[in-house]
């Protein structure tokens, strides 16, 4: 079953292209597990997400949108107008909410908050006890060609190429006001390549400001595979403090970056405060020009590289989908009919490993054990799915005046933190008829596992020979 993944953000000349950027770049993240759909109003930014190989629905309000949702959709947010009562409604269909932020401003009601400023803190948000915080680094939403570069190294070489780039709309022509100060030392240049977006509206004021230098090459509308290869020639880079600083760090370049508007703000004093750029607070020229100096006169800089291992993808994908299986998980009994899917479970490896007895189980004697259980009132044993894909199993065993509780979680599903829904939806289907307490025995080594029951509040009653045990009453 094709998981829904429906994107509502704008970009135009006014405010720039980078809610879009972004969303692009998350719905690479999330296309091997979801389908996403683009919903905009505004159509400048149409051709951008099409050329990145997803569709877009034109929308005239926001009612329009709403009524789109039919429940177990995962909607992403990118956009400062999007209040909590729009959230709160988005979440009342019974869609999963996602905000992309850089702001904090007002209280949050979405499912997951993603802000991928070194700045971010927790402390910086307001939000609904249901809300998933993902900040920082760690989940920067960087497009695939980004995410690949930033695990290569890259040696160091003195200056001889710079790009300037002021993201895809740049509003106050911050480009070609940097462009007059980055000439003054074109001698000492090979090249200087400038990228302008797509929503660029001043070309006529740059291209008379670039004149005919031989060394000055200006593209415009680049693709994801042209500003890789842009950013691969380059040793430095004048960019602002959004996702063009996130991808050129990325990319490992020396980076003199600014701000000019109050959502770059955090995101500059994050990376500043890492020593991963050459500030120049917001883009005054005589700091731009010390900065240039420092870098191709006096080759005296010091900036870390290491900043983002490639990895966001994965990260946020993971918790994404950790979120939506949690709350659209389903339980039932098992069924004879289940008897392959066990037997499976059971052999894996991993279950083995962590299991009382590690020996391979065989079919025959798999059959007979479980069409036991199956019928018997002592085995109560429930199985989990979500979108007709098997998540896991939960079997309790009846031993005097006590159950016994074992889980497993397909491989496929595994690290992605399911192990404590699972295992609390099953006790809640067991308490519908039986109140005895619950005991579980616990590999120490199977962390995890561990974990999950003392967040299910069971106590820890002693521990020997490797194991702990647990017992909720």
């Amino acid at each position: 079953m094709a998981r829904s993944l429906y994107i509502r953000a704008d970009g135009n000349p006014e405010i720039g292209m980078g809610h879009i950027s972004r969303c692009i770049a998350l719905a690479n993240m999330l296309k091997g597990e979801f389908v996403p759909l683009f919903y905009m109003k505004e159509s400048v930014a149409v051709k951008l997400v099409q050329s990145s190989g997803f569709n877009v629905v034109l929308l005239e309000t926001e009612v329009e949108f709403i009524a789109t949702l039919k429940g177990r959709e995962v909607v992403v947010l990118d956009g400062y107008h999007f209040h909590s009562s729009y959230q709160v409604e988005i979440r009342n269909r019974g869609s999963l909410l996602i905000c992309i932020d850089d702001l904090h401003n007002g209280k949050f009601e979405a499912d997951i908050i993603i802000n991928h400023s070194p700045g971010a803190s927790v402390r910086d948000y307001e939000t609904a006890s249901h809300s998933k915080l993902l900040l920082g680094l760690d989940f920067a939403l960087l497009r695939p060609a980004f995410l690949e570069n930033a695990i290569s190294k890259r040696p160091v070489v003195p200056v001889d190429c710079i790009l300037i780039c002021f993201g895809g709309s740049d509003q106050m022509n911050l480009t070609t006001s940097i462009v007059k100060v980055v000439l003054k030392y074109a001698s000492m240049l090979k090249k200087i390549l400038i990228v302008t977006g797509a929503a660029f509206a001043h070309t006529a004021s740059l291209e008379s400001e670039i004149g005919k230098v031989e060394t000055v090459k200006h593209f415009h509308n680049v693709s994801e595979q042209t500003m890789i290869e842009i950013m691969q020639e380059a040793q430095a880079a004048i960019v602002q403090s959004s996702g063009i600083l996130i991808e050129s760090i990325a990319m490992k370049l020396i980076n003199i970056a600014g701000y000019y508007v109050n959502n770059q703000i955090e995101t500059y004093n994050g990376f500043v405060k890492l020593n991963s750029i050459i500030g120049v607070d917001n883009f005054d020229l005589l700091k731009v020009d010390k900065a240039l100096s420092d870098v191709l006169i006096e080759q005296k800089w010091s900036v870390k590289f290491d900043l983002i291992d490639g990895q966001s993808g994965r990260r946020t994908c993971g918790a994404i989908l950790s979120s939506y299986i949690s709350r659209y998980m389903e339980i039932r009994r098992a069924t004879l009919d289940d008897s392959s899917q066990y037997f499976e479970w059971a052999n894996d490896p991993d279950v083995r490993k962590n299991s009382i007895g590690t020996e391979k189980i065989e079919w025959l004697t798999h059959t007979g054990w479980f069409e036991t259980r199956v019928q018997s009132e002592k085995s109560q044993l429930f199985v989990s799915s979500c979108d007709h894909e098997m998540i896991g199993q939960v079997r309790f065993e009846r031993e005097d005046e006590k159950w016994i509780i074992g889980f497993s979680i397909d491989k496929k599903f595994r690290g992605l933190k399911l192990g404590t829904q699972l295992v609390k939806k099953a006790i809640t289907m067991l308490r519908k008829y039986s109140s005895l307490p619950i005991c579980a025995t616990i590999r120490d080594a199977n962390i995890s596992s561990l974990r999950i029951f003392e967040i299910l509040r069971f106590s820890k009653s002693h521990s020997e020979q490797g194991y702990t045990y647990y017992i909720l009453n």
